[in-house]
This record gives structure tokens, sequence and C-alpha cells, in this order.
């Protein structure tokens, strides 16, 4: 048995067993100081026998993808452990761009869980059971792949890589160029003059401004993400690295005004829709599948020329409609409720009242009482 290979065997035994015997004759065969240098453990879980499949090609395809050393044990064909000895580095960013480049790469469904840090081997048996703890959550949180330690939270005034980066993906996700403009500045300021984190690690975090960037569809149809992310890490000063996502940032603002200017007939294509059939059941997806534009960009969009939010203009579509039919027909409340779209009469009312300030009898009361 090769001697790295023994190394993994040992350090199995160890975390599932958590006998000291075991540790004792892994330290009479071979070296396991390295163990004492690992801080941070992130725990890879499948819904298959996943890893016994991947095993040859995934610690490369993963080091690819977040370009930082790591220590890779296959626990069973459900899990994998990664270790790692860095603590300058925020491991809920590590673990949430590591979960979207694997969701692009595989089908298989993963989640990750990140540990506490810890500072000695003989806590790794102990924090294999905490992480197995975090990774239950899975069963109560479906739509969360990414689960972190309570008591891994940084202490300080210094904002996470991680919170700015959501904060950019949110600001991409509302196409809110000012916000994004303001966040990216955040992470800009954070690194320019900073000495304390290692090269790889900077290029590491800017290359998830990419990532989120990318994430835009529309916007990556016809670029490639590993390019960007190539130039990025080919960069050998701050300022060029600078230059790499400055660039991609620019070329989506531009990108956003000039898919708005070919997207406009479009957008009144689902205003003259609504308009004339508000009583039908809208969804924004809906919507956008109609028109061929994805959703995101339909509501931006439809709120940057009309001013209002989609659900907002169906809803003073049917008012508006239902106030010209209780005026102009003898309708019963009940058919005009159903013909403006609303299911539910008492609903229809409790919404009609909010939006003119009056009941649907004293509504109709008065358009009766006006003069013609």
């Amino acid at each position: 048995m090769e001697k790295y290979d023994l190394r993994k065997y040992y350090l199995q035994r160890y975390i599932y067993s958590g006998d000291p015997e075991v540790l004792k004759e892994a330290e009479g065969r071979i070296a396991t100081e390295e163990w004492d240098e690992w801080r941070i453990g992130v725990l890879i879980e499948s819904e298959q026998g996943f890893f016994d499949t991947e095993e040859e090609k995934l610690p490369d395809q993963i080091y690819s993808e977040i370009r930082r050393d790591f220590f890779y044990l296959n626990l069973n064909p459900r899990q994998s452990l990664l270790l790692f000895k860095d603590q300058k580095a925020d491991y809920r960013l590590l673990a949430n761009h590591l979960y979207l480049a694997l969701r692009r790469i595989y089908t298989t469904r993963l989640h990750l869980a990140v540990s506490r840090e810890f500072s000695r081997k003989e806590e790794l048996p102990e924090l294999l059971r905490e992480l197995e703890k975090q990774m239950e959550e899975k069963y109560y949180h479906m739509d969360t792949h990414v689960f972190y330690s309570d008591v891994n939270e940084v202490v300080g005034t210094e904002l996470r890589d991680s919170q700015i980066i959501q904060w950019i993906a949110q600001d991409i996700g509302r196409k809110d160029l000012q916000k994004l403009s303001y966040h990216y500045n955040l992470l800009v300021d954070k690194y320019k003059e900073n000495s304390r984190f290692s090269a790889m690690y900077v290029r590491f975090v800017f290359s998830n401004v990419l990532q989120v960037l990318f994430e835009e569809k529309p916007f990556a149809k016809g670029r490639s993400l590993a390019g960007e992310v190539e130039r990025l890490y080919r960069a050998v000063t701050i300022e060029e690295l600078l230059n790499v996502t400055d660039e991609n940032i620019k070329e989506y603002e531009a990108f956003l005004l000039r898919y708005e200017e070919e997207s406009q007939d479009k957008v009144t294509e689902i205003r003259r829709r609504i308009e004339e059939h508000c009583e039908q059941t809208y969804s924004t997806q809906k919507l956008a599948d109609q028109v061929g534009l994805e959703p995101g960009y339909l509501n931006y969009f439809f709120r940057k020329r009309y001013g209002m939010s989609l659900k907002r203009f169906l809803r003073i579509c049917r008012m508006e409609k239902a106030g010209q039919l209780l005026t102009g027909t003898d309708e019963p409340e009940a058919v005009i409720s159903a013909r403006t779209g609303f299911r539910n009469q008492g609903y229809f009312e409790r919404s009609f009242l909010e939006y003119y300030g009056k009941t649907v009898e004293e509504y109709r009361e008065e358009g009766r009482k006006k003069p013609e």
C-alpha cells in the first residue's frame, strides 16, 4: 500500500472510531503532523453512490474550481471530506462557490456542510459527528444546500466575503446597478490595499464575482466564464485582477441597457395582453415564456418602463375593469368577480374596498346617482 493511501487508511479509521489506539498506531507508521495543521472541514454528501465512481477525477475537478490546497478523503460512496489549513479565508464563500461549480458540472444532488474551526487532530472524530448533524438540516430546509456551524461565526466589524458576494448576487438578480456598484466597491476597498490575504485567496474571492455575473443566462450567452476566470488567475497585480472584474461588470451594465432596448416590443406586448385579458391567471414565469424573456428581466424592464410591477399592474387592470362593469352593467357581483379574475368573491370584495375606499355596493350606488 502506498504511503498516501496508508495515510487515508489510518485517517478514515481514526475519524470513524475515535480510538486513541488507532491514532497511536498511525503515529508509529506515518507522519501525522499535517493532521494538526488542518483548521476547517467541509463534508460533501450525495443522495447516491457518487463518490466511488468519481474519486479519481473529483479532487482535481474541485481544485480547478477553488484553486486552494486541501486534503481529500473519500469516506464512503455517499460522503467525502475536504480538510483545509488556511484560516484566513471565508469558508462560507468557498462552500457556496464549490456547490455552484459542482451543480454546474454534475447532475447528482449534492449538499455541503462547513465545520467550526478546530486546532488539534484529536478533534477530528467529533468534528465528523458535528458535520453529519449539520447535514441533517437538509431534511428540514429543502431549498438549502450548504450548511454552516453556528460556532463558526467571525466576531468583529469586518464583513464576510460571503455576505458581500450574496449582496452582489441579489443586486444582479434585481438588476440594481447602483447597489451593485456600491457592494462591489466594498469588496474592492477591502482587498485593494490589504496584504493580509494570499494572492490566491484574493483571486478566488473575485472569481466569485464573475461566477454570480455569469449565473445570468442572457448575459452569459456566448461568453466564457472559464476564460474570464483564467484571465483573473493570470493577473500578477491587484490592479490587473480588478481590471478583469471591472470590465465584466461594465459589460454587464452595457448588456442590461442594450437588452432593455431590444425588449421594448416584448414588454409592450405583455402590457397589451394583461389589459385585454385581465381575468386570466398569470405568473411572471408564464408571461416571460410567452415572449421569450427570463422572468427577472421581464419584471425589471416592466417596472422600469411603467413604474410598477407586473403584479400591481394586473391588480389595477382588474380593479378598473370591475369599476367599469359595476357602473356600466347590471351584472351581479359574483359574475363581475369572476370576469375580473377573482375566484373568491370575499377576496374580490376586500381588494375592491382597499383599492377604491368603498364597498362594491357603495361604488355601484354612487355610479347610478351620477347624471348621464
